[in-house]
């Protein structure tokens, strides 16, 4: 609803309590790591409130630990929403154009066709 200062004292407070489950249960259930999706949202937070520079490195920390978990679906969430565009916001368009390969490369590893339209849809501006 706009109020950023909230929604950021929120989510900090989630992640700073947050535990990842020893069994994925939780990944079936919620269909993303629940980790990844929060800091993706912390990512554009950070951003619309003006620190792009810890936008660019949560959103980078963010994508390694995703695909460190190598669950599929939230690697594509830590990157498509993310990742990506806050490289291209910055105008990091060497980190932008290597998010948008990793997100195509991987949503058709994994036959995910709304991330792989979603990878070619942000590779048009590469």
């Amino acid at each position: 609803m706009g109020d950023h200062t909230e929604a950021r004292r929120h989510t900090e407070r989630m992640l700073a309590s947050y535990v990842a489950p020893v069994h994925r249960s939780h990944t079936i259930r919620f269909q993303y790591d629940q980790g990844v999706l929060a800091r993706g949202i912390l990512t554009r937070i950070l951003w619309l409130q003006g620190f792009a520079d810890q936008a660019m490195r949560l959103a980078q920390s963010n994508a390694e630990g995703a695909r460190a978990t190598g669950h599929a679906i939230s690697l594509c969430y830590a990157l498509a929403p993310a990742a990506c565009p806050v490289a291209f916001w910055i105008g990091d368009l060497s980190v932008a154009e290597h998010s948008v390969a990793m997100l195509l490369e991987h949503s058709d590893k994994h036959a995910l066709p709304v991330w792989q339209a979603w990878g070619r849809s942000l590779n048009g501006y590469c």
